[in-house]
């Protein structure tokens, strides 16, 4: 983001939405780097308006966090 505020999916390059994601929301701390990227999801009924979120901590390293989706449907690298 190159030392930019983030408040919205827009600014890193996101749509506000996908055919996947219903809604793309981002959070940003400037000062430490710390952020996340979530998606609720959309499609299948199994999965409608479970989220799934990317964080990134202060190193600048991204983890999965599953959110509210059922965890038969998480991804395998996903918490």
């Amino acid at each position: 983001n190159e030392g930019k505020t983030v408040a919205a999916p827009g600014d890193i390059g996101l749509a506000t939405s996908t055919d996947r994601c219903s809604t793309i929301g981002v959070t940003h701390t400037l000062a430490t780097g710390v952020g996340s990227i979530t998606c609720a999801l959309a499609g299948s009924p199994k999965v409608n308006t479970s989220t799934i979120t990317l964080d990134r901590n202060a190193d600048g390293e991204w983890s999965c966090n599953g959110g509210t989706l059922d965890a038969k449907y998480k991804p395998g690298s996903c918490s």
